[in-house]
């Protein structure tokens, strides 16, 4: 079903090799027996205009004066550098000239299209960013993609090779945002706003948009996937190196009010990528918590590198139905380095069994950052040791600025590695739970564990640099020999 189309129309006057154009955007409409339609000037439509702050929004201006008509204008004329236009022969870019925003309530696409005199869309267009190789001119070029809220900064190509006087150009340019992508799915190529291949996964799909997440990453060749609020009921694989799966809660923490309606994931997402990014989601996976069901989100899952790649600003829920073997993660990480792990709420469904939040499986980490999450699973997060066969592993990382509030045996547990460079700052701990630094022999231990002799958490330091509420009500007795316990701001020494 089509939602609202927006247009709005350009007209240019200049100087030089000259642009000026100004919309007339809706932006509210009222009814009763009459509708009553009020136009906004460009800042304030539905499809917001506005100048650059940056230096080459010397070439765009919007009338405020009294009177004047809260157009934006582009003036490729004079500049603040002495020039007094483009020149004959020649190929100009000029980026970052004047800033699109989506104001309304649904994502759109938009480009722009000129004629009137001896430019036209081969010679003169619009890109996103600083990738001029982006004509958003529709055809057989590109689009760009807006969800709500989303600004695009807008750089102007222009090449003069075809013009054979100095005389002004007095160009008419037509701006159009639309809900459908033009030609749909083998039209145009949208992009995001900074010239990347991109997406739109939508429950209600207009035309050139897909209904499911999967379809939408098996058939793109691009970096960028925006998914809509509703609930999708699929598992996600995601195999494309440098893809980015942006929610309508995208750059917003996963414990903030300011989150709206979710994209809701129904089901295990699968990182077999590197630089993966997936921020702003609600996802919850129901599984058992066995070795082969490891994580909601499972960072290299299936062996392939997911190094690079971040988990950001996502409310994650898992849901474990094994009593007996409880265990599902939040995230689990097996073959990936340099993970970010921050603003995330990690907690368990109402009726789940014991779950852990971030939790490894049998291969080195190096340079994990968790940071700024809130964790309140069973228990918190775990990660350390040697792999299946008593092989040593190495493990570097900051867990910095996290609330763990768990209900388990402990809140973070480091056990002793080959090499171990782990830093714990800033974090509090606020249930009944604590932390531990073991060694545990192989036939004491659930998990992989090493045998002794290697590395552990500096426990003084994690005392000095975190926050402890917690009741001390921890006991160690089943844990195994030589494990060491923080509580209430105080070693409990070894057993």
């Amino acid at each position: 079903m089509n939602r609202r189309k927006y247009l709005a129309a350009l007209g240019v006057l200049g100087s030089g090799t000259a642009a000026a154009m100004g919309t007339g955007a809706f932006t509210s409409v009222s009814a009763s027996r009459d509708v009553s339609v009020s136009v906004a000037d460009d800042t304030n439509g539905y499809l917001g205009l506005s100048a650059s702050p940056n230096e080459n929004g010397e070439f765009a201006s919007v009338d405020t004066s009294s009177g004047g008509d809260g157009e934006i204008a582009l003036d490729f004329g004079a500049s603040d550098g002495g020039g007094s236009g483009v020149g004959l022969n020649s190929t100009y870019n000029f980026d970052d000239v004047f800033r699109i925003e989506n104001q309304g309530t649904q994502t759109i696409y938009v480009w722009a299209n000129f004629s009137g005199e001896d430019l036209d869309d081969d010679d003169i267009w619009f890109y996103p960013g600083s990738d001029s190789d982006r004509e958003l001119n529709d055809g057989s070029n590109s689009v760009v993609t807006l969800t709500t809220g989303q600004q695009v900064n807008v750089g102007v190509h222009i090449d003069t090779s075809v013009l054979s006087s100095t005389e002004n150009q007095a160009l008419t340019a037509s701006l159009t945002a639309d809900v459908d992508v033009p030609g749909g799915l083998e039209g145009s190529q949208p992009s995001d706003p900074v010239g990347e291949d991109a997406a739109v996964v939508s429950k209600d799909p207009d035309a050139g948009e897909f209904s499911s997440i999967q379809d939408a990453i098996d058939a793109v060749d691009g970096t960028t996937i925006l998914v809509e609020s509703g609930r999708y009921e699929e598992s996600v694989a995601i195999d494309v190196d440098g893809l980015t799966l942006k929610g309508p809660n995208a750059g917003i923490a996963g414990d903030s009010d300011q989150r709206g309606a979710e994209a809701n994931i129904n089901g295990l997402v699968a990182v077999d990528a590197e630089q993966v990014t997936i921020d702003g989601f609600a996802i919850e996976r129901e599984a058992s918590g066995s070795i082969n069901q490891k994580g909601v989100i499972q960072m290299g899952a299936v062996g392939d590198s997911a190094s690079g790649s971040t988990i950001a600003n996502n409310a994650v829920t898992p849901n474990d139905t094994n009593s007996e073997s409880a265990g599902l993660a939040g995230v689990a990480i097996e073959s990936a380095d340099n993970v970010t792990i921050s603003d995330n709420v990690i907690a368990p469904a109402a009726d789940s069994a014991d779950t852990i939040g971030i939790t490894r499986y049998v291969s080195n980490i190096e340079n994990l950052t968790v940071s700024d999450n809130v964790i309140e699973t069973t228990l918190g997060m775990a990660f350390g040791g040697n792999d299946t066969t008593d092989n040593p592993l190495t493990y570097s990382a900051s867990i910095t600025g996290n609330q763990f509030d768990n209900s388990g045996t402990y809140s973070l547990a480091v056990y002793e590695s080959e090499n171990l460079d782990v830093t714990v700052t800033e974090n509090e701990f606020s249930a009944d739970s604590g932390i531990f630094v073991t060694s545990l022999a192989r036939e004491e231990a659930p998990r992989p564990t090493p045998a002794g002799d290697g590395e552990k958490l500096a426990v003084d330091q994690v005392v000095d640099d975190n926050t402890f509420n917690t009741t001390g009500e921890v006991t160690t007795t089943s844990v195994g020999e030589d494990s060491t316990y923080i509580v209430d701001d105080a070693i409990l020494g070894e057993e």
